[in-house]
């Protein structure tokens, strides 16, 4: 058990490598294929890719680690809230608010992000604050770790068994990202393409359409649009909720929390008790579609789906939109997504650069729309409907996985609990 784990510190086991920046005044070292990591791109344990990428000769001034490395972020305004730890997909470089860390001799490289999310709890109640309030992780912490650390054997145990629960959260994610090209690709072709009424028009198949559901469409065009389609305005279908509640009155309920870092990470919202929950959230009713006000963060559409066991409520940083008919929802949905809307919301954004730019919630309630004919907009729901209910199923997967993932690390890391006795109660491999 655990008693017969050697006790000692991270930094026995471990050496931390630091990251750099190069010069964003070289146009040669910037927009090649190599990537270069920084705390926007850790959203999620397994980084395949960067948004900001180096040259040759830009990655030649910095650090360059293989793939399935292990990297941590020991400095940003996200530790106040969450310590990211992720691997890699590829051969990467990061910037100087990341560490890579590097296992030496008795630390198995698969069990290494394991330990690491382990002892998170612990490495964040440690984060304290650098110039204007930004978290730091100090590598003196971050080495003095206490540790307890297995046989290699037990080690491999240990990794294998994390890395199939792993394994399912990637594969429901990437199953939910085809999930959501097929409903984007389907109010592309039908209501902005609109390719069914040119196919008609040029009499031949639809490539989007079945030929039942093709007889839906009209045959023409008026006025730049399909012939007795309504022009309008996303206040036509959708409403802003502005229905609030103050959590703290109910110390004991607790409620799903839709938050900016979750909405950006791209997880399912935070379980929490009222009681720790600050007042003056907006309450969220089931199928509504949340998309944050705030630049640049404004270019993505939440959907919001019935919660059974508690109350969904979301951070006043959101536009919660619910529909005027229940039959336009996934419409609705599909619509907040689209290149389209992204592009008019941009119209509208406010204030100075950075974090201060924002959408007033009004203004985008004006964006001009053309709504269908309300038998399609019926059919749409009844193929995309599903589509997104299949996506909340993943996404309710993962989070049961997760939190299988989080109690089970820290008893199995510990020595507490063993890898044969968790297979055989949670049934993950």
């Amino acid at each position: 058990m655990a008693s017969e784990w050697p006790p000692g510190k991270l930094g026995d086991y471990v050496k931390l490598q630091s990251g750099g920046t190069p010069s964003k005044s070289r146009t040669d070292f910037w927009n090649g294929n190599i990537p270069w990591v920084s705390a926007k791109d850790m959203k999620t344990f397994w980084v395949e890719d960067s948004e900001d990428h180096l040259t040759e000769a830009g990655a030649a001034k910095a650090k360059i680690v293989p793939a399935r490395s292990t990297l941590i972020l020991v400095r940003g305004m996200t530790l106040h809230n969450d310590l990211p730890i992720c691997r890699l997909r590829r051969p990467s470089a990061f910037n100087q608010d990341v560490k890579a860390v590097i296992p030496q001799e008795g630390l198995h490289p698969e069990f290494l992000p394991y330990l690491l999310v382990a002892n998170k709890t612990s490495l964040l109640n440690s984060v304290d604050s650098a110039g204007h309030g930004t978290g730091r992780l100090n590598t003196e912490t971050l080495t003095n770790l206490p540790v307890s650390i297995p046989p290699l054997e037990e080690q491999k145990r240990l990794a294998d068994f994390a890395n199939a629960i792993e394994d399912k959260i990637e594969l429901n994610r990437r199953m939910n990202a085809t999930l959501e090209a097929m409903a984007r690709a389907l109010f592309k072709a039908w209501f902005v393409d609109f390719e069914p009424v040119h196919a008609i028009k040029e009499n031949r198949p639809s490539t989007s359409a079945s030929p039942d559901i093709a007889k839906l469409f009209p045959s023409d065009f008026e006025n730049g649009f399909p012939k007795g389609w309504v022009g309008g305005t996303v206040a036509d279908i959708a409403r802003i909720s502005k229905d609030s509640v103050s959590p703290g009155k109910f110390p004991d309920e607790e409620f799903h929390h839709f938050s900016i870092p979750a909405f950006d990470d791209g997880k399912h919202p935070r379980r929490e008790l009222g009681s720790t929950i600050l007042s003056n959230k907006f309450l969220i009713q089931g199928n509504s579609v949340l998309v944050s006000k705030l630049n640049p963060r404004i270019f993505r559409a939440w959907t919001v789906f019935p919660v059974a066991d508690s109350r969904c409520i979301a951070s006043t940083e959101f536009i919660l939109y619910e529909t005027r008919q229940a039959v336009n929802w996934s419409f609705l949905n599909s619509l907040l997504r689209s290149d389209e809307i992204i592009s008019s919301f941009q119209q509208h954004v406010t204030g100075t650069s950075g974090s201060h730019q924002r959408v007033k919630p009004e203004s985008t309630l004006n964006i001009p729309i053309v709504i269908p004919s309300d038998c399609l907009l019926e059919t749409f729901n009844e193929i995309v409907g599903p589509i997104y209910s299949l996506a909340q199923m993943n996404i309710d997967q993962i989070q049961s996985l997760c939190q299988t993932r989080e109690s089970l690390l820290p008893r199995l890391i510990s020595g507490k609990l063993r890898v044969d006795k968790a297979e055989e109660r949670e049934h993950v491999v």
